[in-house]
């Protein structure tokens, strides 16, 4: 009865494409381990740099979403509902306490990173053979144990950059969402802005982690995975997000997707 009541998810993203996710927020607590440099997590309105060991807790209803290296991203998350951390409280232990009055960010050693890394791929290797339901919940035991010790120990992994920044930058990522399909340059969203040129483009890769140029591109390319996954040639999909020549758009593709677009499709979709 009790392991019916332990509910969570938890998922090991290591891809050699991640999608650069538009914000958005669960109704239930989320733990993610990053076990890859270079990139920005956006929480509500702070934001931190993604390095290998940043661990972030995020609350329920809180907006977020990942700006980070498409080439090289693995990280662990970890989503509990709340009536799940009330379940496995107790008076000496309230774990839903301690991750209410937790930092948002903390960086881990290595050797924290590799025991709960260890700890996470045990939990998901759990089967279906007999006794591996509770050999799952234990291992979540010792998860929450561990993550809820490091968070009441560790200071916050300095201070997080205020939205201040972004907001500045909003409406030029907010343009490129809206024409990714047509030229775009940095004196146009400078003007957009009301910025320089010069300073959009420091501000710009100061905040996300891309230069303006590299974030267009990074961008076609994820909406041209959609497109693939939902049935469009490859000619097509490459027109349709603003690759005039169908060499050049599968050349980058296979930069920074790893394989050709027609690969893509038939490997992940078909």
């Amino acid at each position: 009865m009790l392991n019916r009541q332990i509910e969570f998810t938890l998922d090991h993203n290591h891809q050699t494409f991640q999608k650069l996710s538009n914000s958005h927020s669960h109704d239930s607590l989320e733990i993610m381990l990053c076990l890859s440099d270079g990139g920005t997590f956006c929480v509500e309105n702070y934001l931190f740099p993604l390095y290998r060991g940043t661990l972030v807790l995020i609350q329920g209803g809180v907006n977020h979403h990942c700006i980070v290296d498409v080439s090289s991203f693995e990280r662990y998350s970890l989503r509990i509902p709340y009536h799940t951390l009330d379940v496995v409280s107790s008076l000496q232990t309230d774990f839903k306490a301690v991750f209410d009055n937790s930092a948002l960010s903390i960086n881990l050693t290595e050797e924290q990173v590799c025991t709960l890394h260890d700890l996470m791929d045990k939990c998901l290797s759990c089967g279906i053979n007999f006794g591996e339901d509770f050999k799952r919940v234990i291992f979540f035991f010792q998860i929450l144990l561990f993550v809820g010790q490091m968070m009441r120990s560790t200071p916050q992994s300095g201070e997080p950059s205020m939205s201040r920044d972004y907001k500045k930058i909003l409406p030029a990522m907010q343009y490129i969402h809206d024409h990714y399909d047509e030229d775009i340059n940095v004196e146009q969203l400078s003007r957009i802005c009301y910025l320089s040129r010069y300073y959009l483009s420091h501000l710009f890769h100061e905040v996300t982690g891309f230069s303006v140029k590299t974030y267009i591109v990074n961008y076609r390319i994820r909406r041209s995975c959609e497109l693939l996954n939902n049935g469009c040639s490859v000619q097509d999909a490459g027109i349709s997000v603003g690759f005039s020549n169908s060499a050049y758009f599968i050349q980058t593709f296979k930069r920074i997707v790893g394989i050709t677009p027609g690969k893509y499709a038939q490997e992940y979709y078909h």
